[in-house]
């Protein structure tokens, strides 16, 4: 069987709104859908057929329609409430919203990382086994998958093993590369590699590795 790349990755360029905002309704900018349509059409490049994946929410269903343009393709996309709305590591939306109003997005990000239980969340890594679950299993066709940022970084610092999510937060339209070859998952992120050993849900973390 052949397997093919996933890319998880942050919605295109949007305005910015107030902290105490979901911004539900906020749409991408004219920049933002250019873009996505020209990462589409970069991605043609591949010569796969992508699977397009979305956030229920209005900017990442904007992306990824853009990017299917780029890309030429006739699929509908698919919405998922794992990439948001509430997201794979949320378990109560009523008690985590608590924290969202009360610290900035990278400070309720740390504060998930390193506590050990936080209300109305998953585990952390409960959730992410949750999310690579699914991205796993949808290895025999390559897929897109249009989130948030909270999501990338906190998938990102998971793999990689961090516990602080100020190197890792994705910019518009950035995310995890996660390929499968001869020797098993390879997850690439602004310039890093690691390897998902097949034993994480299990219970077992990342493996970190370097790739040529």
């Amino acid at each position: 069987m052949q397997f093919f790349e996933q890319l998880f990755l942050r919605h295109a360029h949007r305005p910015p709104f107030e902290q105490s905002s979901w911004g539900h309704n906020v749409s991408i900018t004219p920049e933002g859908k250019c873009a996505s349509t020209s990462l589409g059409k970069h991605l043609t490049s591949n010569k796969l057929s992508y699977c397009i994946w979305s956030s229920p929410i209005k900017r990442c269903v904007e992306t990824a329609e853009a990017i299917s343009r780029g890309v030429g393709s006739n699929k509908a996309v698919k919405k998922s409430s794992l990439l948001g709305d509430p997201g794979f590591f949320i378990q109560n939306p009523q008690q985590a919203a608590t924290f969202f109003k009360k610290y900035s997005l990278p400070n309720v990000i740390d504060l998930y990382l390193q506590e050990k239980s936080l209300p109305g969340f998953f585990s952390v890594e409960t959730g992410c086994q949750r999310m690579l679950s699914v991205l796993l299993e949808k290895n025999a066709s390559a897929s897109i998958w249009v989130t948030h940022d909270i999501c990338v970084a906190i998938l990102a610092c998971f793999l990689f093993k961090q516990t602080s999510c100020k190197a890792l937060m994705p910019n518009f339209l950035e995310g995890i590369m996660i390929k499968k070859n001869k020797r098993g998952w390879l997850v690439s992120y602004r310039g890093s590699n690691t390897r998902i050993e097949d034993g994480v849900f299990r219970g077992k973390t990342a493996c970190k590795e370097n790739f040529a």
